[in-house]
């Protein structure tokens, strides 16, 4: 995953970066910091998730199929739940619908890929 960024950097001749992520892919930001210093000077992390702990990685792979058998309506209330601050579900709906719409128009397979790689992730050492 982290062996095609330095191939790119390389090629547009680029010189220590700044890589700017989000989410899942901070995963790969930090990998590729991790691996190749010299390319990379500074990380900004939005949202930046961990590979979860042993324990934990059930549930992703279960997001996965969820998604794959029933498109994105088939866990948007989940994640929507899981995201958000209990006052927000509460007195807010147009940002839960707000939401809900953001993920109804997601990729379904993409989704479930993106679950299973955060469920198979490590965090660079």
């Amino acid at each position: 995953m982290t062996d095609c960024p330095p191939a790119l950097i390389k090629h547009f001749n680029l010189e220590k970066i700044t890589v700017v992520d989000h989410s899942l892919g901070d995963l790969v930001a930090a990998s590729l910091a991790a691996k190749h210093p010299s390319l990379v000077t500074k990380l900004v992390l939005f949202g930046p998730v961990k590979a979860p702990p042993d324990q934990n990685r059930s549930g992703p792979r279960y997001r996965a199929s969820k998604a794959r058998a029933g498109g994105m309506t088939a866990v948007a209330d989940a994640i929507i739940g899981n995201a958000s601050a209990p006052p927000t579900l509460k007195f807010r709906p147009e940002v839960v619908s707000f939401g809900r719409e953001l993920l109804s128009r997601q990729d379904p397979k993409g989704y479930a890929l993106a679950c299973l790689s955060l469920a198979e992730s490590k965090d660079p050492d």
